[in-house]
């Protein structure tokens, strides 16, 4: 059995080789077990925060709050921008929540994201990201914010103009 030193080791000779930064940190949120690499540095989470938008889903789902096969109604005006998925469809969509959970995870589909922050709150998902240990992490706002915040941080006026 691999100790979690030496996979700590093996992950960084990983980033190492590659050339680059990288950080990680891993909880088992039921038993509090962790390993990290650089895990109290301050990062920008890009689309893994993702994760913790499905499992807020997922939650809901188990409490039978939410029904993973409630369809949505995917309007073509106002969807999130992105390189794949939703965002390149010319077609108003009709999906469940499951199929938009399974885009968001598989492919990191930026509407789907935004539809089910929507959809489960992005208050519940701040709030479950606290109760399983994740103080530190932000999400401010949805992936359409998110972009529209960093476009105007780099001199647009807004993400429509660039």
């Amino acid at each position: 059995m691999t100790s979690v030193s030496e996979t700590v080791e093996r992950v960084q000779k990983l980033f190492d080789d590659a050339g680059c930064d990288g950080w990680l940190h891993a909880v088992d949120i039921d038993g509090g077990a962790a390993v990290g690499l650089g895990e109290d540095t301050a990062v920008a989470a890009a689309s893994t925060f993702k994760v913790q938008v499905a499992l807020e889903l997922f939650r809901q789902v188990a409490t039978g709050e939410t029904l993973a096969d409630e369809m949505v109604i995917v309007p073509t005006q106002g969807r999130t921008p992105g390189p794949t998925g939703i965002s390149l469809s010319r077609q108003e969509l009709r999906l469940s929540l499951a199929d938009l959970a399974c885009l968001m995870l598989t492919i990191s589909d930026n509407a789907a994201t935004d539809l089910l922050i929507a959809r489960v709150g992005l208050g519940r998902i701040q709030a479950l990201g606290k109760r399983v240990g994740m103080s530190a992490t932000s999400i401010p706002g949805d992936v359409s914010w998110m972009l529209e915040t960093l476009a105007v941080d780099c001199g647009f006026s807004s993400l429509l103009t660039m």
